[in-house]
């Protein structure tokens, strides 16, 4: 499923993030591009690309 987003304060105040996120269970896992870039593709990092990758876990 894809996910977009807006910062709001911070050097990229205004900027667009496009993103796919995926919820598993009680895992939430999040993958954006860099701001004003291209959607990922893929749940990974990549050396030279402006990746953002979050795992996060439901803990109660």
């Amino acid at each position: 499923m894809t996910i977009d987003a807006t910062d709001t304060a911070g050097p990229f105040e205004n900027m667009s993030l496009k993103g796919i996120f995926k919820l598993e269970d009680d895992v939430l896992t999040v993958c954006f591009g860099a701001p004003e870039g291209e959607r990922p593709t893929e749940f990974t990092t990549k050396d030279g690309k402006a990746m953002i990758l979050h795992v996060w876990k439901r803990q109660e």
